[in-house]
């Protein structure tokens, strides 16, 4: 819904997220399938958890507090990508961040 990482300020970034969440729905509820989809701030992490039956963090993104936080506090379930410049067995952080949040999804 916002693919804020282009090549360009001119590229086209997606509907943005109020049109991008009812897009997910529609899709959601006319195929009958479950949505996955990335979250990128964290104040997109409540509306889209509304929509998305697991929201994603992305790799780039796994150890901005701000954005674990947010998307733990939703009580969704969330799928987080291991980024390349963690060793695996640092991807206990991220998994702490989200407990301490009160997430254990």
């Amino acid at each position: 819904f916002d693919k804020a990482n282009r090549s360009s300020l001119h590229s086209f970034r997606g509907p943005g997220l109020e049109k991008g969440i009812e897009w997910l729905g529609d899709i959601k509820k006319h195929f009958n399938v479950p949505i996955i989809t990335d979250v990128h701030e964290p104040y997109q992490a409540a509306p889209v958890a509304e929509v998305a039956d697991i929201i994603q963090l992305p790799a780039f993104l796994s150890r901005q507090t701000d954005l674990v936080e947010a998307m733990a506090k939703t009580q969704a379930i969330i799928n987080i990508k291991k980024a390349q410049f963690l060793a695996p067995h640092e991807m206990r952080h991220i998994l702490h961040k989200c407990l301490e949040a009160g997430n254990d999804k």
